[in-house]
Protein backbone atom coordinates (compact mmCIF):
# COMPACT_ATOMS: atom_id res chain seq x y z
CA UNK A 1 0.00 0.00 0.00
CA UNK A 2 2.77 2.40 0.93
CA UNK A 3 4.57 1.62 -2.30
CA UNK A 4 1.45 2.51 -4.29
CA UNK A 5 1.10 5.82 -2.46
CA UNK A 6 4.76 6.56 -3.05
CA UNK A 7 4.44 5.89 -6.78
CA UNK A 8 1.40 8.16 -7.06
CA UNK A 9 3.22 10.87 -5.16
CA UNK A 10 6.19 10.67 -7.55
CA UNK A 11 3.85 10.86 -10.53
CA UNK A 12 2.28 14.01 -9.03
CA UNK A 13 5.70 15.63 -8.58
CA UNK A 14 6.66 14.73 -12.15
CA UNK A 15 3.46 16.28 -13.54
CA UNK A 16 4.01 19.41 -11.45
CA UNK A 17 7.58 19.70 -12.74
CA UNK A 18 6.43 19.31 -16.35
CA UNK A 19 3.80 22.01 -15.77
CA UNK A 20 6.39 24.44 -14.32
CA UNK A 21 8.76 23.87 -17.27
CA UNK A 22 5.92 24.41 -19.75
CA UNK A 23 4.92 27.65 -18.04
CA UNK A 24 8.55 28.88 -18.08
CA UNK A 25 8.90 28.20 -21.81
CA UNK A 26 5.58 29.91 -22.57
CA UNK A 27 6.45 33.05 -20.56
CA UNK A 28 9.84 33.40 -22.30
CA UNK A 29 8.25 32.93 -25.70
CA UNK A 30 5.74 35.69 -24.94
CA UNK A 31 8.50 38.02 -23.74
CA UNK A 32 10.57 37.38 -26.89
CA UNK A 33 7.57 38.08 -29.11
CA UNK A 34 6.83 41.35 -27.28
CA UNK A 35 10.44 42.46 -27.56
CA UNK A 36 10.46 41.76 -31.30
CA UNK A 37 7.18 43.63 -31.77
CA UNK A 38 8.55 46.57 -29.77
CA UNK A 39 11.62 46.67 -31.99
CA UNK A 40 9.42 46.74 -35.07
CA UNK A 41 7.34 49.58 -33.61
CA UNK A 42 10.47 51.65 -32.88
CA UNK A 43 11.81 50.97 -36.36
CA UNK A 44 8.50 51.97 -37.94
CA UNK A 45 8.43 55.13 -35.83
CA UNK A 46 11.93 56.07 -37.04
CA UNK A 47 10.95 55.44 -40.65
CA UNK A 48 7.85 57.61 -40.34
CA UNK A 49 9.91 60.37 -38.76
CA UNK A 50 12.43 60.20 -41.60
CA UNK A 51 9.71 60.22 -44.26
CA UNK A 52 8.17 63.36 -42.78
CA UNK A 53 11.29 65.56 -42.60
CA UNK A 54 10.29 69.12 -41.76
CA UNK A 55 12.22 71.92 -43.46
CA UNK A 56 12.01 75.18 -41.50
CA UNK A 57 13.43 78.69 -41.92
CA UNK A 58 15.56 78.08 -38.85
CA UNK A 59 17.03 74.93 -40.41
CA UNK A 60 17.84 76.80 -43.63
CA UNK A 61 19.39 79.74 -41.78
CA UNK A 62 21.51 77.44 -39.63
CA UNK A 63 22.75 75.61 -42.72
CA UNK A 64 23.65 78.84 -44.50
CA UNK A 65 25.26 80.58 -41.55
CA UNK A 66 27.41 77.63 -40.49
CA UNK A 67 30.13 79.74 -42.14
CA UNK A 68 30.28 83.53 -42.09
CA UNK A 69 31.29 83.64 -45.76
CA UNK A 70 30.80 81.50 -48.84
CA UNK A 71 33.48 81.51 -51.54
CA UNK A 72 32.06 80.93 -55.00
CA UNK A 73 34.62 82.36 -57.43
CA UNK A 74 38.41 82.51 -57.58
CA UNK A 75 40.42 84.34 -60.23
CA UNK A 76 44.12 84.97 -60.94
CA UNK A 77 45.17 88.21 -62.60
CA UNK A 78 48.15 90.20 -63.83
CA UNK A 79 47.95 94.01 -64.01
CA UNK A 80 50.30 96.89 -64.74
CA UNK A 81 50.07 100.45 -63.40
CA UNK A 82 52.14 103.53 -64.14
CA UNK A 83 52.94 106.28 -61.65
CA UNK A 84 54.00 109.69 -62.99
CA UNK A 85 56.03 111.90 -60.66
CA UNK A 86 56.52 115.43 -61.98
CA UNK A 87 59.62 117.51 -61.21
CA UNK A 88 61.70 120.37 -62.60
CA UNK A 89 64.11 117.66 -63.69
CA UNK A 90 61.43 116.04 -65.80
CA UNK A 91 58.68 113.50 -65.36
CA UNK A 92 59.59 110.13 -63.91
CA UNK A 93 57.42 107.20 -65.00
CA UNK A 94 57.47 104.14 -62.74
CA UNK A 95 55.67 101.02 -63.91
CA UNK A 96 54.40 98.47 -61.42
CA UNK A 97 53.47 94.96 -62.55
CA UNK A 98 51.68 92.76 -60.07
CA UNK A 99 50.35 89.23 -59.96
CA UNK A 100 47.55 88.31 -57.64
CA UNK A 101 44.41 86.37 -56.89
CA UNK A 102 40.99 87.38 -55.61
CA UNK A 103 38.01 85.46 -54.25
CA UNK A 104 34.39 86.53 -54.50
CA UNK A 105 31.40 85.15 -52.70
CA UNK A 106 28.75 86.01 -50.15
CA UNK A 107 28.43 87.20 -46.60
CA UNK A 108 25.94 84.67 -45.24
CA UNK A 109 24.37 87.27 -42.94
CA UNK A 110 23.15 89.02 -46.10
CA UNK A 111 21.13 86.00 -47.27
CA UNK A 112 17.42 86.36 -46.51
CA UNK A 113 15.13 83.33 -46.32
CA UNK A 114 11.82 84.62 -47.68
CA UNK A 115 9.67 81.49 -47.53
CA UNK A 116 9.83 77.70 -47.21
CA UNK A 117 7.22 75.60 -49.06
CA UNK A 118 7.38 72.29 -47.22
CA UNK A 119 4.77 70.61 -49.40
CA UNK A 120 6.70 71.21 -52.62
CA UNK A 121 10.20 71.26 -51.09
CA UNK A 122 10.91 74.77 -52.42
CA UNK A 123 13.01 77.39 -50.61
CA UNK A 124 12.69 81.05 -51.60
CA UNK A 125 15.80 83.17 -51.00
CA UNK A 126 17.13 86.65 -51.58
CA UNK A 127 20.90 86.92 -51.86
CA UNK A 128 22.97 89.93 -50.92
CA UNK A 129 25.45 91.58 -53.29
CA UNK A 130 28.65 89.72 -54.19
CA UNK A 131 31.42 90.39 -51.72
CA UNK A 132 35.18 90.49 -52.13
CA UNK A 133 36.24 87.73 -49.75
CA UNK A 134 39.98 88.09 -50.22
CA UNK A 135 42.60 89.78 -52.37
CA UNK A 136 46.13 88.43 -52.47
CA UNK A 137 48.87 90.55 -54.06
CA UNK A 138 52.20 89.42 -52.57
CA UNK A 139 54.53 92.41 -52.29
CA UNK A 140 57.62 90.28 -52.91
CA UNK A 141 56.26 89.39 -56.37
CA UNK A 142 55.62 92.98 -57.45
CA UNK A 143 57.94 94.32 -60.16
CA UNK A 144 58.92 98.01 -60.33
CA UNK A 145 60.55 99.54 -63.40
CA UNK A 146 61.48 103.15 -64.22
CA UNK A 147 60.42 103.50 -67.85
CA UNK A 148 61.01 107.23 -68.32
CA UNK A 149 62.90 110.10 -66.68
CA UNK A 150 66.56 109.36 -67.20
CA UNK A 151 67.63 112.45 -65.23
CA UNK A 152 65.67 111.21 -62.25
CA UNK A 153 66.64 108.57 -59.75
CA UNK A 154 64.42 105.46 -59.53
CA UNK A 155 61.73 105.40 -56.84
CA UNK A 156 63.06 104.56 -53.39
CA UNK A 157 61.56 101.90 -51.08
CA UNK A 158 59.12 104.30 -49.40
CA UNK A 159 57.87 105.58 -52.74
CA UNK A 160 57.45 102.03 -54.05
CA UNK A 161 55.53 100.99 -50.91
CA UNK A 162 53.23 104.01 -51.23
CA UNK A 163 52.62 103.22 -54.92
CA UNK A 164 51.87 99.58 -54.06
CA UNK A 165 49.29 100.51 -51.41
CA UNK A 166 47.48 102.86 -53.78
CA UNK A 167 47.38 100.16 -56.46
CA UNK A 168 45.92 97.55 -54.07
CA UNK A 169 43.20 99.99 -53.09
CA UNK A 170 42.42 100.66 -56.74
CA UNK A 171 42.30 96.95 -57.62
CA UNK A 172 39.72 96.32 -54.87
CA UNK A 173 37.56 99.12 -56.19
CA UNK A 174 37.81 97.99 -59.80
CA UNK A 175 36.88 94.34 -59.10
CA UNK A 176 33.47 95.18 -57.61
CA UNK A 177 32.93 97.92 -60.23
CA UNK A 178 33.40 95.48 -63.11
CA UNK A 179 29.90 94.53 -64.35
CA UNK A 180 31.07 91.29 -65.98
CA UNK A 181 32.90 90.11 -62.85
CA UNK A 182 29.88 90.91 -60.66
CA UNK A 183 27.56 89.13 -63.11
CA UNK A 184 29.69 85.97 -62.99
CA UNK A 185 29.91 86.18 -59.19
CA UNK A 186 26.11 86.30 -58.89
CA UNK A 187 25.78 83.15 -61.00
CA UNK A 188 28.39 81.29 -58.95
CA UNK A 189 26.84 82.49 -55.67
CA UNK A 190 23.51 80.96 -56.65
CA UNK A 191 25.18 77.68 -57.60
CA UNK A 192 27.03 77.45 -54.28
CA UNK A 193 23.93 78.22 -52.19
CA UNK A 194 21.79 75.83 -54.22
CA UNK A 195 24.31 73.01 -53.80
CA UNK A 196 24.54 73.65 -50.08
CA UNK A 197 20.79 73.62 -49.45
CA UNK A 198 20.09 70.60 -51.62
CA UNK A 199 22.11 68.58 -49.13
CA UNK A 200 19.10 68.96 -46.79
CA UNK A 201 16.56 66.11 -47.20
CA UNK A 202 13.32 67.11 -48.99
CA UNK A 203 14.74 70.39 -50.38
CA UNK A 204 14.03 69.93 -54.09
CA UNK A 205 14.57 73.36 -55.59
CA UNK A 206 15.67 76.92 -54.77
CA UNK A 207 13.99 80.07 -56.06
CA UNK A 208 16.07 83.25 -55.96
CA UNK A 209 14.21 86.55 -55.78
Amino acid sequence: MRDLIKIQYLKFLLRALILVVALFITVNAIRGSYKEDSTKIVKQHEEVKEDHYIVTKELIVNKLTSKSQLVSMEQDFVKSYTDVDKSIWGDRHTELTLKGKYMLGLETKDIEVKHVDNEQGIVYLKLGKPSLISLEIPYDQVEFDKTKGWLRLAANEDEEAKFYKSVVKDVKKRILADDEIVKQAKIHNKEVVEGLLKMIPDVKSIVFE
